[in-house]
Protein backbone atom coordinates (compact mmCIF):
# COMPACT_ATOMS: atom_id res chain seq x y z
CA UNK A 1 0.00 0.00 0.00
CA UNK A 2 1.28 3.44 -0.95
CA UNK A 3 0.16 6.84 0.29
CA UNK A 4 0.67 10.02 -1.72
CA UNK A 5 -1.04 13.22 -0.56
CA UNK A 6 -3.17 11.13 1.82
CA UNK A 7 -4.50 9.00 -1.04
CA UNK A 8 -4.00 5.25 -0.93
CA UNK A 9 -2.75 3.19 -3.88
CA UNK A 10 -2.38 -0.58 -3.95
CA UNK A 11 0.92 -1.74 -5.40
CA UNK A 12 -0.62 -4.99 -6.66
CA UNK A 13 -3.36 -3.19 -8.65
CA UNK A 14 -2.16 -2.04 -12.09
CA UNK A 15 -4.98 0.53 -12.44
CA UNK A 16 -4.09 2.11 -9.11
CA UNK A 17 -0.39 2.13 -10.01
CA UNK A 18 -1.31 3.97 -13.22
CA UNK A 19 -3.22 6.52 -11.12
CA UNK A 20 -0.17 6.82 -8.83
CA UNK A 21 2.08 7.48 -11.84
CA UNK A 22 -0.37 10.06 -13.20
CA UNK A 23 -0.42 11.82 -9.82
CA UNK A 24 3.38 11.90 -9.71
CA UNK A 25 3.50 13.28 -13.27
CA UNK A 26 1.00 16.02 -12.41
CA UNK A 27 3.01 17.05 -9.34
CA UNK A 28 6.16 17.31 -11.45
CA UNK A 29 4.28 19.27 -14.15
CA UNK A 30 3.08 21.65 -11.41
CA UNK A 31 6.69 22.51 -10.66
CA UNK A 32 7.40 20.25 -7.69
CA UNK A 33 10.84 18.67 -7.57
CA UNK A 34 11.04 15.24 -9.20
CA UNK A 35 12.09 13.54 -5.96
CA UNK A 36 10.60 10.76 -3.87
CA UNK A 37 11.13 10.00 -0.21
CA UNK A 38 10.16 6.38 0.34
CA UNK A 39 9.70 5.20 3.93
CA UNK A 40 9.04 1.48 4.10
CA UNK A 41 8.28 -0.88 6.94
CA UNK A 42 10.79 -3.73 7.40
CA UNK A 43 8.12 -6.19 6.30
CA UNK A 44 7.93 -4.71 2.79
CA UNK A 45 9.74 -6.95 0.34
CA UNK A 46 12.69 -5.68 -1.67
CA UNK A 47 10.74 -6.53 -4.82
CA UNK A 48 7.84 -4.28 -3.80
CA UNK A 49 10.22 -1.42 -3.00
CA UNK A 50 11.88 -1.79 -6.39
CA UNK A 51 8.52 -1.98 -8.16
CA UNK A 52 7.56 1.36 -6.59
CA UNK A 53 10.95 2.93 -7.37
CA UNK A 54 10.66 1.82 -11.00
CA UNK A 55 7.10 3.16 -11.30
CA UNK A 56 8.20 6.50 -9.85
CA UNK A 57 11.18 6.71 -12.21
CA UNK A 58 8.98 5.92 -15.21
CA UNK A 59 6.70 8.77 -14.08
CA UNK A 60 9.62 11.20 -14.14
CA UNK A 61 11.10 11.01 -10.65
CA UNK A 62 14.84 11.64 -10.89
CA UNK A 63 15.90 11.08 -7.30
CA UNK A 64 14.66 8.44 -4.85
CA UNK A 65 15.65 8.40 -1.18
CA UNK A 66 14.77 5.22 0.70
CA UNK A 67 14.60 4.85 4.46
CA UNK A 68 13.07 2.63 7.10
CA UNK A 69 9.80 3.81 8.57
CA UNK A 70 10.19 4.57 12.30
CA UNK A 71 8.35 2.25 14.68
Amino acid sequence: MIFLDDERYLLQDSDQMSMFADRVKSRIAAGLRPELLLLADRRVSHGDVMRLVNAAREAGVERVNVGEKPK
